[in-house]
């Protein structure tokens, strides 16, 4: 839903601009997470077998988050909120 909105505040509810946005927002969102996720998160867990989020674990987050984006800016896109 803040995906949505962002991209109606900017005013990129149409098509390539709209997907083209998600992907960035995805990848910043993705960036902040997996930086969160590697440096904060795992060296603080309680359960050791989740305390080793190495450079995989950090990329596949970003990627996840740029799919997504993706999908949400061909959603919005698609329908011209």
């Amino acid at each position: 839903m803040i995906y949505a909105v962002v991209m109606m505040w900017l005013g990129y509810t149409y098509l390539p601009a709209s997907f083209f946005l998600g992907l960035g927002i995805g990848f910043a969102h993705g960036l902040i997470v997996s930086l969160g996720l590697v440096w904060v998160v795992a060296e603080q867990h309680p359960l050791e077998e989740f305390n080793d989020a190495g450079l995989a674990i950090g990329l596949s987050h970003i990627l996840g988050h740029v799919v997504y984006g993706g999908v949400v800016g061909l959603v919005i896109g698609a329908i011209g909120l």
